[in-house]
Parts: structure tokens; sequence; C-alpha cells
């Protein structure tokens, strides 16, 4: 319905203006017995009532808008965001690329500092130095600020929700000289992101304690297939290769395949990442073989950011700013099952 307002929803619901502005802004005001509230709520609802967010904003009051910012597409994330924040009477407004754009997430982050929004979820792609002016404006603001992955030197006020790595990296590197597989490579079509980068070389570096050669290729997607053909078909078996992505790993074995290696035989496979599809199923369910994966605990990440806002908003942990800490899961499938004794 065109042109409603606020004193629109109050007659319908026969309340004060007042009591309207205070329930719809929080509607778990308890200055307001339930009753009242529950009629204000259903009035807003048939009355199909969108508050004006730009107008709370220029006023200085909550809008009830959160900003996810991500240098890429990650549903997983996005999806247990977007649930937590609904549960909690917020919005989410979702902003990523398809791949990590120079000036792309400052540009995001401008814009939610523009709408005011009451809390950010941000997943930096690169470090302090590269976001001074961004960093600057976040300081300047009011809005609550939770970094996923990793920390910067400059933004030391905002909470921290990351994953911890050093178990599932260490376990995988230990699974594949267990299994018997000769040398390791690492495959990545990018290491700009410091916990790719920390991720690789921890790799390397427990690969060496264990005496098993390991090198890592950087490529892009369009130069796969000519450069792992060579490096197949020059490497003694069997060989275990570490892909950062699901995509790598799924078009490895395809590879594989059409030069006749077998997998886990030959040639062993590793997920970094394994993405949902749906209910149960994971990508490295429905591979043939199916796929040995670290998990990455996005959701409960997502989940734990959202509730960092809510509480900071609501002043409900001290001010000093907090990390929460999510395990990796290693997920042994038969891409790495050489069963050696």
């Amino acid at each position: 319905m065109a042109g409603v307002t606020l004193k629109t929803i109050a007659l319908q619901a026969g309340v004060s203006y007042a009591a309207v502005s205070q329930v719809l802004s929080n509607p778990a005001n308890t200055r307001f017995p339930a009753a009242t509230r529950k009629r204000i709520l259903a009035a807003a609802h048939k009355l199909n009532y969108r508050p004006n967010r730009f107008a709370l904003a220029l006023k200085g009051q909550a809008t009830n808008l959160f900003s996810m910012v991500l240098p890429w597409n990650c549903p997983e994330l996005m999806d247990a965001a977007e649930r937590g924040a609904r549960d909690a009477n917020y919005q989410l407004m979702v902003e990523f690329t398809p791949s990590p754009v120079g000036g792309a997430e400052a540009k995001a982050i401008g814009t939610a500092l523009d709408w005011h929004v009451d809390g950010l979820i941000w997943m930096p792609y690169g470090g302090a130095k590269d976001y001074s002016e961004t960093i600057a404006a976040i300081a300047a603001s009011s809005t609550k600020v939770v970094l996923l992955h990793h920390g910067l030197e400059d933004l030391d006020g905002a909470d921290i929700v990351r994953a911890e790595t050093t178990t599932s990296t260490v376990a995988m590197v230990t699974h594949l000289s267990e299994q018997g597989y000769r040398q390791i490579a690492c495959l990545s079509e990018q290491l700009d992101f410091a916990p790719d980068r920390r991720r690789f070389s921890l790799i390397k570096s427990t690969a060496a304690q264990l005496g098993v050669p390991c090198e890592t290729f950087v490529m892009p997607p369009g130069e796969f297939k000519e450069k792992m053909t060579a490096y197949l078909r020059e490497s003694k078996m069997p060989v275990a290769m570490i892909c950062n992505g699901n995509w790598f790993a799924v078009d490895l074995i395809e590879l594989a395949d059409a030069l006749g290696i077998s997998s886990p035989e030959q040639l062993g496979i590793v997920a970094i990442g394994d993405f949902p599809i749906g209910g149960r199923l994971r990508v490295g369910t429905l591979t043939r073989p199916r796929l040995t994966a670290i998990q990455e605990p996005l959701g409960a990440m997502a989940g734990a950011a959202v509730d960092l806002l809510v509480s900071r908003l609501q002043e409900k942990i001290p001010e000093v700013p907090v990390e929460r800490l999510f395990s990796e899961t290693l997920v042994v499938r038969d891409s790495t099952m050489r069963r050696v004794r």
C-alpha cells in the first residue's frame, strides 16, 4: 500500500504515533505490553509497511541493517548470515565480486556507511595498507564491525571470527604421507589472500618435516589443463594434489581420467573447501572418486559474526575486541585412500 506512514499504522492499531515508532524500531521493546506490540506489528504487516531506511539514517536512528562485504561469492556464508540477521530482526545487504577487484570492497563499504548500517561483516582480501581510507571511514562511524578470517592492524577495535586451520592442514599432509604419496603439489588460482598464503606455507613446512617434496602452482583456470597435463606426465607417481577450491579438484578428476591416470592409486586429490549442494550433499560427495576435503566452518562463522554484532549493539559484551575461533574438519574420502598398510 502506497503512502503508509507511522501515523497510518497508529490509526489502524489504535495506539499512539510514539508507540508505533518505538515498537517498529525495537519489536522486543518491553516498555509496551506484548499484546500492544503484537497489534502494532500486525497492523504494519497488513498495511505492507516498509520503513524508509535512508530517512532513519539521516535522523541518526538505528536502521536495522547489516552489510556483508566479501571478495568473492560464498553462498554458505551469505545464507547463514541472512538467516541469523533475519532471526534477530535485521535485514542484510550483501556485496561480493566474482573475483577480487581493486576498489570494489572500499566502494561497497562506503555505500554501507552512507546508509548508516548498524553492523558490518567484512572479509578483507588484502592487508591494512590496502584499506587506509576505508579503515578511517569505519573508525569515524558508529557502525559495529566483525572481520572474517583475519584482522587488520589499523582496525584493532573490530571483533574477529576465523577458522583454526593448523590442525586440519597438518592432519591432511600427514594423511597423504601415510598413504604413500611420494610428492605433494598445491594448486591455487591466487595466493594474495593472507589466510591462503599461511596455509600453503604450513603445507610446505609440514611436508618437509615428513620428508615429502612439495611445490606450489599458482595459475588462472585458463592455464590449468596445459600446465597440469605436463606436470602429471612428468611426475613420479603416486603424487597428491591439494586444490584450493572445489572446482580445480573437479577439473583435476576429469583431467586424470582423460590421461588414464587412476585416482587414488596414482593421483591423490584433496579439495580445500567442500561446498554444500543441498541437504547432506556436498561437492565432494558427488564426484567419482569422492573427494577428500577440508570443510571450512563457514555457516558457523557467519552465525557467530551476526551474534557478535547483535551483542555489540545491545551492549551485552565487554568493549574489548572478541575473537571467535572455529575448527575445520578433514573429511577423508576415496580420492586419497590408497590404503597403504
